[in-house]
């Protein structure tokens, strides 16, 4: 009797050591002028009653040990109402970036331009050449100040995104891009990595519009292909690093 309550002890402290192997700890970093406890008091909603969270005060963070899975759902849930919200996970890299204290201030730049006419030439698969009439209308600026090592949320449009930010030196910056893909965007994560210089701005619908294009494996033939297009209005994205 004494040998099975002694197994079954053992298989229940196995089962728990293994659901804790899949989880992590993340941080869910705010603006300054947020309350750590108002976010902790928000997220209460969704927590579970296992669930410990952590203030980091120093980053204006708040960490929980948790599922990739419930990561997700937790990091939906805060950016409905936190916009600027920046995450991590525990991966050295990042962690030592964090630690070093090192920031990228980043402008997200929307300039919306009226496109009468345009005409788009394929030549193979590579090159392309546009001829277009549009006038810019009006533009609006984002900022955010985007911890290194962290990834900071961003909504262009209807496309969702994240992006991280590394300062190489010599004024140059390697910007990684994260987008969803698959139904709804849940299925998985494409990303891309682009080197820019500050105060330089960069055109990022273009980056993801070309993951989203290599996930759903479009390709042009290598004749010559030529598309009318008219549009009311076309809306471009800028990323400037200060």
């Amino acid at each position: 009797m004494a040998m099975k309550n002694t197994q079954k002890i053992f298989f229940i402290w196995l089962m728990l050591c293994i659901s804790r192997g899949h989880a992590a700890l993340y941080g869910f970093c705010f603006d300054d002028q947020v309350k750590l406890s108002e976010a902790h008091q928000y997220l209460q909603q969704i927590l579970l009653p296992r669930d410990e969270v952590f203030y980091r005060e120093s980053k204006h963070c708040l960490e929980i040990e948790l599922s990739e899975h419930r990561k997700e759902l937790v990091e939906k849930f805060l950016f409905a109402k936190y916009r600027n919200l920046n995450v991590y996970g525990d991966d050295t890299i990042n962690v030592m970036l964090i630690k070093e204290n090192k920031t990228c201030k980043i402008q997200l730049i929307k300039k919306a331009l009226s496109t009468p006419s345009q005409q788009e030439y394929s030549l193979g698969a590579k090159n392309k050449l546009a001829s277009s009439s549009a006038k810019e209308e009006s533009s609006s600026v984002m900022e955010m100040v985007l911890t290194q090592g962290l990834r900071g949320r961003l909504q262009m449009g209807d496309e969702e995104m994240e992006i991280s930010c590394k300062e190489l030196g010599n004024g140059k910056y390697q910007i990684e891009i994260f987008v969803k893909s698959g139904a709804e965007n849940k299925t998985s994560q494409l990303s891309s990595s682009v080197i820019v210089d500050s105060n330089s701005p960069f055109e990022i619908g273009s980056v993801v519009r070309d993951l989203k294009k290599g996930d759903q494996k479009i390709s042009l033939s290598d004749g010559y292909q030529k598309s009318d297009l008219t549009e009311k209005q076309n809306i471009n994205f800028y990323i400037l690093i200060k």
